[in-house]
């Protein structure tokens, strides 16, 4: 026989989205990321499809075809130092075409 008691519906979102809070956030600040590189970059910033930090602090730039892929890797400089006006500091960029 069961002898659990049943769960009121707020309880049961409040327990399975506890997070969802965080990933909110987290979709914001990349978002935000990805629309500064693109405005402020000078000449392909808006080559830029993606842009956010992972957790090994490695900036990932998606770019809209293999080619300007290959021409932003040239860009590295002046994107690392768009990242440090921003207080973003990544050890590593990498660039793919999505």
């Amino acid at each position: 026989m069961i002898t659990s008691k049943l769960k009121h519906i707020s309880e049961i979102i409040e327990n399975s989205y506890t997070n969802l809070g965080g990933l909110s956030r987290n979709a914001s600040e990349q978002s935000s990321l990805t629309k500064y590189l693109r405005e402020n970059l000078q000449s392909y910033g808006d080559c830029i499809t993606s842009a956010h930090i992972n957790d090994s602090n490695v900036l990932i730039i998606g770019a809209t075809s293999p080619e300007l892929a290959n021409r932003l890797r040239y860009e590295e400089a002046e994107i690392k130092a768009l990242c440090g006006t921003i207080g973003q500091y990544p050890k590593k960029i990498k660039i793919s075409a999505r």
